[in-house]
């Protein structure tokens, strides 16, 4: 997917973009949101959001970041994602979907 495509969608979610990783072109590798409405900001732990290259959304409960943060993304051979080592889980209610998809 596209950076446009993608963050038209994330805005009408409402989440917070932290940190988007590009592919050659305009494609995207992937983009890390958090999730302000579960942001406890006294200790800085919410959910953490990663929308893969064709928008599937994996889900990383009650992490601590700020905006700003360095992540550390890695895909796994077996149709999983890392988030600063831990396992995400899928999280297919806020997949994004592409210009011309369902």
């Amino acid at each position: 997917m596209t950076i446009k495509e993608m963050e038209e969608q994330i805005d009408k979610l409402n989440l917070e973009k932290l940190e988007v990783k590009m592919q050659k072109g305009r494609q995207v590798h992937f983009f890390i949101c958090g999730d302000p409405e579960s942001y406890d900001e006294d200790c800085g732990i919410g959910n953490l959001i990663v929308f893969d290259e064709v928008g599937h959304a994996w889900l990383l409960k009650q992490q601590k970041y700020e905006k700003g943060d360095s992540f550390n993304v890695h895909f796994g051979k077996k149709a999983s994602i890392f988030l600063n080592g831990f396992e995400m889980n899928r999280y297919p209610s806020l997949d994004l979907v592409a210009e011309g998809g369902k």
